[in-house]
């Protein structure tokens, strides 16, 4: 199946709107640490999804945004512009040297930015950014977890396999740069550990749909549906051990076309556990 390929910043916008229940909760936990008006680092902040979220959650906050990506910057700046909270965007590389204030931020957000594709030292980068923060700082490390959503209810082994798939196929595309073992954003426990973080806390969000869902959720699941998981399927789906059988009944359930189209079942439901990882200076 082949579908309409998104670009980067459009994908980025259509996966924060199904994650943001689990990011809005993980902000409301992180404020009962740093309180109503903190200074915020929002590192790596692409399209500025999370804006909307910090000024709701922290109407009295000053943000600081820095991203690589020009794009994303431009984006970025629109959507501050539409906030009533105090934004500046920084166009940056975060692994390098950052012309910014040392010992001022109470909190450096990372709202799904460490990923083995595009941070090869996680440890590394965490030591770049520890300086900032001032002495009662926090840092806090977002990951969605998508390389273990439920978007097939009823069909567990099957989506399993799939997203082995899908986790392989991104090892392929970067480099074979695994994506397993230390440097996986599961682990970031452990990166606040060996940086000298302390009170390393995680918790668990879920954005999690139930009948009727919403449009935009819909929207991305068949997003998931005709790029990520049938890439992966094409790829990397007989290495992941699919079967010719379990391949055709995937095709199926993931053709809008079919009858057995899931999204469009009257009790389809899907969820996305997503972790939330964070410490204190």
């Amino acid at each position: 199946m082949t579908g309409i390929k998104h670009d980067y910043a459009e994908t980025e916008l259509l996966y924060n709107q199904f994650t943001r229940p689990s990011a809005r909760k993980a902000l409301r936990e992180l404020k009962k640490e740093v309180g109503e008006s903190p200074k915020i680092m929002d590192a790596g902040c692409g399209p500025g999804s999370h804006f909307e979220l910090f000024e709701k959650i922290f109407p009295n906050a000053k943000i600081v945004a820095v991203d690589s990506s020009k794009p994303h910057i431009e984006e970025a700046r629109q959507k501050a512009e539409k906030t009533g909270i105090d934004i500046d965007i920084v166009k940056a590389d975060l692994e390098k040297n950052l012309d910014l204030e040392e010992d001022s931020f109470d909190m450096i957000w990372f709202g799904d930015v460490i990923c083995p594709s595009d941070i090869s030292n996680p440890v590394g980068l965490i030591n770049n950014l520890k300086p900032f923060l001032n002495k009662d700082g926090l840092i806090s490390i977002f990951y969605g977890n998508w390389l273990r959503q439920m978007f097939m209810p009823g069909y567990a082994r099957l989506e399993q396999k799939i997203n082995a798939a899908y986790e392989m196929m991104h090892e392929t595309r970067n480099l074979n740069n695994p994506w397993q073992g230390p440097d996986h954003p599961e682990k970031a426990i452990k990166w606040l550990q060996e940086t000298g973080f302390k009170e390393v806390s995680q918790s668990i969000h879920t954005s999690n749909y139930s009948p009727k869902i919403p449009d935009h959720v819909l929207d991305y699941v068949e997003h998931v549906f005709k790029n990520d998981y049938s890439d992966a399927v094409d790829e990397k789906g007989r290495e992941a051990g699919l079967t010719e059988e379990e391949i055709s009944k995937w095709e199926k359930l993931s053709d809008p076309e079919s009858l057995m189209y899931l999204p469009e079942k009257d009790d389809y439901y899907c969820s996305m556990s997503c972790i939330l990882t964070y410490g204190k200076v």
